[in-house]
């Protein structure tokens, strides 16, 4: 199924793969077949982000928590483990997809 980049709203996939023995099983994501370059640093927090993005929930509901100032429209796992979400526009999801680029990418 495609999914819309936040950023440009071109078209990529998803895979979701479920890994790990029974009873510790985890769900590793991919993106694969973008069409846009947007999309600079790919991990599992990222591609959740992409999943929810344009939930007509969020964008009815509530304004980013981190700028105020548009629509929310990811809803963005913060710690997914423990339930732990924000809701942000496309503009602090570029930003957050950067911050953790400069953390991990070395």
């Amino acid at each position: 199924m495609p999914y819309l980049c936040p950023i440009c709203e071109n078209e990529l996939d998803i895979i979701e793969e479920r890994t790990g023995s029974p009873g510790f099983r985890d769900t590793d994501y991919y993106i694969v077949n973008k069409t846009c370059n947007c999309i600079t640093y790919e991990c599992d927090s990222i591609a959740m982000a992409i999943l929810s993005y344009k939930n007509e929930k969020l964008k009815k509901k509530n304004d980013c928590e981190e700028c105020g100032v548009e629509k929310a429209t990811i809803h963005y796992p913060v710690k997914s483990w423990a339930g732990e979400y924000k809701d942000i526009c496309s503009h602090c999801f570029k930003k957050e997809m950067e911050k953790l680029k400069e953390q991990y990418v070395k």
